[in-house]
């Protein structure tokens, strides 16, 4: 649904990272988690969301990749 990368962000990596470091100390390794790219799925007419059985797979290229998968909530 959706596909990105950091030339897509609104603020430049930079600026994040200068920005996060006055807040608190990053270290070699951390990641910064910018949110979500365009095209989220609230916005599709009609809204699409994300379903059990679906997975989200974020990606670094030459580190590697995050898959997570979507798991239907149970009633409270």
């Amino acid at each position: 649904m959706q596909k990105s990368n950091i030339g897509d962000l609104l603020f430049d990596a930079a600026d994040l990272v200068s920005y996060i470091s006055t807040i608190l100390t990053l270290n070699p390794g951390d990641l910064i988690a910018t949110g979500t790219t365009g095209g989220v799925g609230h916005a599709r007419k009609p809204p699409r969301y994300l379903q059990g059985g679906e997975t989200v797979v974020t990606r670094i290229d030459g580190i590697g990749e995050l898959v997570t998968p979507v798991r239907r909530s149970e009633p409270s």
